[in-house]
């Protein structure tokens, strides 16, 4: 009975290595931990994949990585890709870089042999880093939360999906068309996008700031007590809407200096074809 049943035995395990290497070849993970003094400088450069960065009062950054390839690959060009995309850290603990590197990633013939594409896979990060920090992030597609720090954030995506919320400091931000949710935030505010939709919702404005969007619809809500020097170019297909103060106002082709609210820092309004709104 045992030697009927041995061949058997080999046989499920040899299903059971191919299962398992089958769900581990299509995805790889990474991670470091490296020295970051508090105030220092982090650029993340990514194209595809999610990222989520969470304060902690430690003087290093963890990055966890996790490399996927996208469910419309076969399975042998899905491996391929992931083993040769890599994840960079380097600098020192007063300015690091993270990279996903896919320079290696190759490309992939076409099902009718008429030419070749390149696929990226996923790369999922999740970064712990000083609280006090000043935070880079150049994206393709990524979904991006950022939470509680204090600092500079200069965040470029194309298609992002954000989600910041209780930032402190000089916040930019320019996308494409993406869409975002800012809230809690404070200090300058300097956004810019395509054809995004944006919703911010600031505690306080401290410092200049600029909202600027070509076909886009940015909101931005602010306490009752704040108010602002206006500085607005709005074309005639755009329309700027202020809430603030004690009366509503529309804004169609019209340069308009004015201030609102009792006045405070200056605000820069732009906008082609698209919408702003100001209110509480």
């Amino acid at each position: 009975m045992l030697r009927k049943n041995y061949p058997v035995f080999l046989v499920l395990v040899a299903l059971f290595s191919a299962s398992t290497l089958a769900l581990t070849v299509d995805a790889k993970e990474f991670s470091t931990v490296e020295p970051l003094q508090s105030g220092a400088h982090l650029k993340l450069d990514t194209y595809k994949g999610t990222i989520n960065i969470i304060a902690w009062e430690r003087n290093e950054v963890e990055v966890m990585a996790r490399i996927e390839a996208p469910d419309d690959v076969d399975a042998e060009y899905g491996a391929k890709i992931v083993a040769a995309t890599e994840v960079e850290v380097f600098g020192d603990e007063r300015a690091l870089t993270i990279r996903s590197n896919y320079d290696n990633v190759p490309n992939e013939k076409s099902w009718l042999g008429l030419g070749t594409s390149k696929v990226l896979p996923y790369v999922h990060y999740e970064i712990h880093a000083p609280r006090h920090l000043n935070l880079r992030i150049k994206d393709y597609k990524s979904r991006i939360e950022v939470y509680d720090f204090e600092g500079t954030f200069d965040i470029e995506t194309y298609k992002g999906v954000l989600s910041l919320r209780d930032l402190n400091g000089d916040i930019r931000l320019e996308t494409y068309k993406g869409t975002g949710d800012i809230l809690g935030i404070s200090g300058s505010l300097d956004l810019e996008t395509y054809k995004g939709t944006l919703t911010v919702e600031a505690g306080a404005l401290t410092g200049q700031s600029r909202l600027d969007t070509y076909k886009g619809e940015i909101t931005l809500i602010v306490p009752r007590s704040q108010g602002f020097n206006l500085n607005a170019d709005i074309s005639k297909k755009g329309v700027l809407i202020s809430e603030l103060g004690d009366k509503s106002i529309r804004i169609k082709n019209e340069d308009i200096r004015q201030d609102l609210n009792g006045g405070g820092p200056r605000l820069r309004v732009e906008t082609y074809k698209g919408q702003v709104i100001l209110k509480h």
